[in-house]
Protein backbone atom coordinates (compact mmCIF):
# COMPACT_ATOMS: atom_id res chain seq x y z
CA UNK A 1 0.00 0.00 0.00
CA UNK A 2 0.99 3.80 -0.47
CA UNK A 3 0.27 5.77 2.35
CA UNK A 4 -2.93 7.27 0.83
CA UNK A 5 -4.21 3.63 -0.14
CA UNK A 6 -3.30 2.76 3.80
CA UNK A 7 -5.25 5.83 4.42
CA UNK A 8 -8.38 5.13 2.18
CA UNK A 9 -8.41 1.06 3.85
CA UNK A 10 -8.15 2.57 7.16
CA UNK A 11 -11.08 4.56 6.53
CA UNK A 12 -13.43 2.55 4.33
CA UNK A 13 -12.65 -1.28 6.16
CA UNK A 14 -13.71 -2.81 3.18
CA UNK A 15 -16.86 -0.82 2.96
CA UNK A 16 -17.97 2.10 1.07
CA UNK A 17 -19.35 3.77 4.36
CA UNK A 18 -17.06 5.56 6.07
CA UNK A 19 -15.90 4.56 9.16
CA UNK A 20 -16.27 7.88 11.24
CA UNK A 21 -19.99 7.57 10.03
CA UNK A 22 -20.81 4.66 11.48
CA UNK A 23 -22.49 4.34 15.09
CA UNK A 24 -19.89 2.52 17.03
CA UNK A 25 -17.10 4.84 15.86
CA UNK A 26 -19.85 8.07 16.69
CA UNK A 27 -20.21 6.71 20.03
CA UNK A 28 -16.03 5.96 20.62
CA UNK A 29 -15.65 9.22 19.77
CA UNK A 30 -18.33 10.73 22.34
CA UNK A 31 -17.04 8.86 25.18
CA UNK A 32 -13.55 9.53 24.53
CA UNK A 33 -11.26 12.79 25.51
CA UNK A 34 -10.57 15.34 22.91
CA UNK A 35 -6.97 14.04 23.33
CA UNK A 36 -7.53 10.26 22.82
CA UNK A 37 -5.46 9.11 20.17
CA UNK A 38 -6.83 7.77 16.42
CA UNK A 39 -5.71 3.92 17.42
CA UNK A 40 -7.25 4.21 20.59
CA UNK A 41 -10.48 5.57 19.25
CA UNK A 42 -10.41 2.91 17.10
CA UNK A 43 -9.58 -0.25 19.78
CA UNK A 44 -12.87 1.61 21.65
CA UNK A 45 -15.25 1.76 18.50
CA UNK A 46 -14.04 -1.89 18.28
CA UNK A 47 -15.22 -2.62 21.86
CA UNK A 48 -18.40 -0.76 21.50
CA UNK A 49 -19.53 -2.62 18.26
CA UNK A 50 -19.08 -5.69 20.28
CA UNK A 51 -20.88 -4.56 22.86
CA UNK A 52 -24.05 -3.25 20.96
CA UNK A 53 -23.85 -6.62 18.98
CA UNK A 54 -23.81 -8.16 22.75
CA UNK A 55 -26.86 -5.87 24.36
CA UNK A 56 -29.28 -5.76 21.26
CA UNK A 57 -28.60 -9.17 19.69
CA UNK A 58 -27.02 -12.02 21.73
CA UNK A 59 -29.04 -11.02 25.07
CA UNK A 60 -32.91 -10.83 23.09
CA UNK A 61 -31.57 -14.01 21.25
CA UNK A 62 -30.92 -15.83 24.77
CA UNK A 63 -33.99 -13.80 26.40
CA UNK A 64 -36.67 -15.68 23.14
CA UNK A 65 -35.01 -18.80 23.74
CA UNK A 66 -35.48 -19.05 27.76
CA UNK A 67 -39.20 -17.72 26.81
CA UNK A 68 -39.05 -20.62 24.60
CA UNK A 69 -38.44 -23.18 26.76
CA UNK A 70 -41.14 -21.79 29.39
CA UNK A 71 -38.49 -20.01 32.15
CA UNK A 72 -39.50 -16.54 32.44
CA UNK A 73 -37.26 -16.19 35.18
CA UNK A 74 -34.20 -17.13 33.33
CA UNK A 75 -35.51 -14.58 30.20
CA UNK A 76 -35.25 -12.10 32.68
CA UNK A 77 -31.63 -11.91 33.41
CA UNK A 78 -30.30 -10.82 29.50
CA UNK A 79 -33.68 -8.52 29.35
CA UNK A 80 -32.29 -6.52 32.20
CA UNK A 81 -29.08 -6.47 30.68
CA UNK A 82 -30.15 -5.35 28.02
CA UNK A 83 -31.87 -2.39 29.88
CA UNK A 84 -28.71 -1.77 31.81
CA UNK A 85 -26.81 -1.09 28.82
CA UNK A 86 -29.17 0.75 26.89
CA UNK A 87 -29.25 3.27 29.86
CA UNK A 88 -25.42 3.06 30.29
CA UNK A 89 -24.82 3.86 26.27
CA UNK A 90 -27.60 7.04 26.95
CA UNK A 91 -26.58 8.21 30.17
CA UNK A 92 -22.71 7.87 29.92
CA UNK A 93 -22.48 8.97 25.96
CA UNK A 94 -20.52 12.04 27.27
CA UNK A 95 -16.87 12.92 27.24
CA UNK A 96 -14.33 10.86 28.95
CA UNK A 97 -16.89 8.23 30.10
CA UNK A 98 -15.67 5.33 27.90
CA UNK A 99 -14.36 3.78 31.06
CA UNK A 100 -17.36 3.44 33.03
CA UNK A 101 -19.35 2.33 30.02
CA UNK A 102 -16.45 -1.14 29.83
CA UNK A 103 -16.48 -1.71 33.39
CA UNK A 104 -20.33 -1.78 33.62
CA UNK A 105 -20.50 -4.02 30.46
CA UNK A 106 -17.40 -5.61 32.10
CA UNK A 107 -19.63 -6.61 35.52
CA UNK A 108 -22.53 -7.27 33.37
CA UNK A 109 -20.72 -9.81 31.14
CA UNK A 110 -19.30 -11.20 34.14
CA UNK A 111 -22.44 -11.56 36.36
CA UNK A 112 -25.51 -12.71 34.02
CA UNK A 113 -24.36 -15.61 32.74
CA UNK A 114 -23.95 -17.04 36.54
CA UNK A 115 -27.19 -15.70 37.23
CA UNK A 116 -28.57 -17.25 34.17
CA UNK A 117 -27.09 -20.71 35.49
CA UNK A 118 -28.98 -20.50 38.81
CA UNK A 119 -32.75 -19.61 37.54
CA UNK A 120 -31.96 -22.39 34.77
CA UNK A 121 -31.55 -24.77 37.68
CA UNK A 122 -27.90 -25.01 38.39
CA UNK A 123 -24.73 -26.34 36.19
CA UNK A 124 -25.83 -29.67 34.73
CA UNK A 125 -29.31 -28.47 33.69
CA UNK A 126 -28.17 -25.13 32.16
CA UNK A 127 -25.48 -26.20 30.06
CA UNK A 128 -22.83 -24.81 32.25
CA UNK A 129 -24.23 -21.50 30.62
CA UNK A 130 -21.92 -19.79 33.36
CA UNK A 131 -18.83 -20.28 31.44
CA UNK A 132 -19.91 -17.85 29.11
CA UNK A 133 -18.36 -14.95 31.32
CA UNK A 134 -14.81 -16.27 30.17
CA UNK A 135 -15.57 -13.54 27.90
CA UNK A 136 -15.30 -10.88 30.73
CA UNK A 137 -11.47 -11.88 31.21
CA UNK A 138 -11.34 -12.11 27.36
CA UNK A 139 -12.41 -8.67 26.90
CA UNK A 140 -10.24 -6.92 29.34
CA UNK A 141 -7.19 -8.62 27.68
CA UNK A 142 -7.89 -6.93 24.82
CA UNK A 143 -9.71 -3.71 25.43
CA UNK A 144 -7.93 -3.09 28.80
CA UNK A 145 -4.41 -2.40 30.58
CA UNK A 146 -2.53 -5.83 32.11
CA UNK A 147 -3.43 -4.57 35.25
CA UNK A 148 -7.26 -4.31 34.54
CA UNK A 149 -6.97 -7.60 32.77
CA UNK A 150 -5.14 -9.65 35.77
CA UNK A 151 -7.86 -8.04 38.07
CA UNK A 152 -11.04 -9.93 35.55
CA UNK A 153 -9.10 -12.94 35.41
CA UNK A 154 -8.43 -13.18 39.07
CA UNK A 155 -12.56 -11.87 39.89
CA UNK A 156 -13.73 -14.69 36.98
CA UNK A 157 -11.74 -17.42 38.93
CA UNK A 158 -12.93 -16.13 42.56
CA UNK A 159 -16.81 -16.19 40.67
CA UNK A 160 -16.05 -19.33 39.02
CA UNK A 161 -15.01 -20.86 42.87
CA UNK A 162 -17.62 -19.01 44.86
CA UNK A 163 -20.65 -20.29 41.87
CA UNK A 164 -19.17 -23.92 42.39
CA UNK A 165 -19.15 -23.60 46.12
CA UNK A 166 -22.28 -22.68 46.44
CA UNK A 167 -24.12 -24.70 44.09
CA UNK A 168 -22.12 -28.23 45.48
CA UNK A 169 -21.91 -27.26 48.86
CA UNK A 170 -24.79 -25.16 49.96
CA UNK A 171 -27.84 -27.01 51.38
CA UNK A 172 -30.40 -23.91 49.70
CA UNK A 173 -28.94 -24.42 46.67
CA UNK A 174 -29.45 -28.22 46.70
CA UNK A 175 -32.73 -28.15 47.76
CA UNK A 176 -33.58 -25.35 45.11
CA UNK A 177 -32.36 -27.39 41.94
CA UNK A 178 -33.68 -30.69 42.82
CA UNK A 179 -36.72 -29.78 42.53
Amino acid sequence: FTQAGEDQFAETMFDDKPIKNRLWHRMAIDMSLESTPVNEIAMRSTFIFIALINTYVAAPFIAALCFWIGNVTAAFNPILASVIMTVCFTCLSNKGRYHDVVIIHQVLILIMPILLQFSLGGLEKSGGVMLGSALCPLGAAFFSKTKHALFWIKTYVACLIMTLCVEYLSPWCTLTMLQ
